[in-house]
């Protein structure tokens, strides 16, 4: 039988404290080996075959050890707090979800992972500046702008570029031009820019049907932009990917395993008390499912 190590799963074979009681063995087993000299019986070519074999089994407990670290903090997707709307998906609800989820475990939350439905300038901004959990949430287009356009499509916002000199240029590389500033009464404003060269444009067909093309830039874009760079990134891609096996699997459950599509009863009191038993169910499954794992993680 091959007994390679990649073959075991370290929650049936290691727990927390015998991991760490192997990994101390061989890191002094290490130690010692480099202070023996070397003799007739002890050759530096066995000397370095131990060493080697050792540094390999330490190599693999760091590894279980990360494992375990990852498994532990997951928690299996328990879901700790819930709120019922009677619309769709409001951005600041986001924010009072989070805090009551704070208020309910005892504990700041390092990363918050939202869908794009809670993404706007005014909470973009927000995470940025008033909160200090680590916010990734896509906004609304998100996904759009990572595609190539398709040949032939109109030519959407998203394809109008800022470029180094802060200026923004058309999609046939022509500049932009700051046509108006429209202030709020919240201190913010959106700058509206107009291409001054559409007549003769190869891609005016696809781009406007009036005379010359305008898009609309709100002050608070640069969060947008962050947002956006830190969603691209290879540890936010790493950490956004987690939704979909901690997040989005309940709502399948909900709907194919326990049949549970709409509400049943009637009025925003009732439907979340509804809500709220469905997750506490699903949460007692979990609980029951990973007890005994979670034990051999102790």
């Amino acid at each position: 039988m091959d007994k390679k190590y990649g073959n075991a799963s370290f929650r049936k074979n290691y727990n927390r404290a015998r991991l760490e009681k192997n990994y101390e063995r061989v890191k002094k087993g290490i130690a010692k080996l480099l202070d023996k000299e070397i003799n007739d019986d002890f050759t530096k070519e066995i000397k370095t075959s131990r060493i080697s074999r050792l540094e390999k089994k330490k190599d693999y407990l760091e590894k279980l050890q990360k494992e375990l670290e990852t498994y532990l903090d997951e928690k299996f997707g328990i879901t700790v707090a819930v709120q019922t709307t009677q619309s769709g998906d409001i951005p600041d609800d986001l924010f009072s979800i989070v805090d009551k989820s704070i208020e309910i475990t005892g504990k700041n939350h390092e990363n918050v992972l939202a869908d794009c439905g809670f993404a706007s300038y005014e909470t973009l901004e927000k995470m940025e500046t008033k909160r200090e959990e680590n916010f990734y949430v896509p906004d609304k287009l998100f996904d759009s702008s990572q595609k190539e356009p398709e040949d032939g499509a109109k030519i959407n916002a998203e394809q109008f570029k800022k470029k180094d000199d802060g200026e923004y240029y058309c999609p046939d590389d022509k500049k932009m031009v700051k046509k108006q500033i429209n202030h709020s009464e919240d201190g913010h404003y959106t700058i509206v820019y107009e291409c001054k060269d559409c007549e003769n444009c190869k891609l005016k067909k696809r781009c406007t049907t009036g005379k010359a093309r305008t898009i609309t830039i709100d002050s608070r874009e640069p969060y947008r932009e962050k947002m956006r760079k830190k969603l691209k990134s290879d540890k936010g891609r790493e950490i956004y990917m987690k939704r979909q096996w901690m997040v989005e699997p309940g709502h399948g459950d909900d709907q194919k395993n326990k049949g549970w599509k709409q509400h049943l009863l009637r009025g925003k009191a009732k439907a979340s008390l509804e809500f709220l038993l469905v997750r506490i169910g699903s949460n007692f499954g979990k609980i029951i499912r990973y007890k005994g794992k979670e034990a051999l993680a102790m």
